[in-house]
């Protein structure tokens, strides 16, 4: 959102390959510092639990707003982000949610849970959901 109380991160509108693949988790665990191999196996396990048959999409990596800016309408920009992706764009989005509540939200705004739970190594279990375009 224009006053940074909203964030959308998204990945997957172009094919790479593995090499690039490597390349950009290897970058990405030493930007994370003593987090870095935590960060490394999160994005192994969610790349390695991806389904290979969805149409076109994006997979939304992160979507939050600031607690204290509910009410303010940054939801609904985020919403809306989603819904410029899929319409305008034509993508599908899937995503893994975070908690049962978050669940619930991606229900309510049209998503379907697909495959099963993911489980990280300890913990927490995510939930694999997909809208189509």
């Amino acid at each position: 959102t224009a006053s940074y109380d909203g964030v959308l991160v998204w990945s997957g509108t172009e094919a790479t390959s593995e090499e690039d693949d490597i390349a950009v988790l290897a970058e990405l665990e030493q930007a994370c510092g003593p987090c870095g191999p935590k960060v490394s196996t999160l994005m192994q396990t969610l790349d390695a639990h991806h389904p290979t048959d969805l149409p076109l999409h994006v997979h939304a990596l992160y979507a939050a707003i600031r607690p204290e800016t509910r009410g303010t309408g940054a939801r609904e920009m985020l919403i809306g982000a989603f819904r410029d992706l899929r319409v305008t764009h034509g993508f599908g989005v899937y995503a893994e949610a975070s908690s049962l509540r978050s669940l619930r939200l991606w229900e309510r705004l049209g998503s379907k849970r697909i495959g099963g739970e993911i489980t990280l190594p300890g913990g927490p279990s995510l939930y694999p959901i997909f809208r189509s375009a």
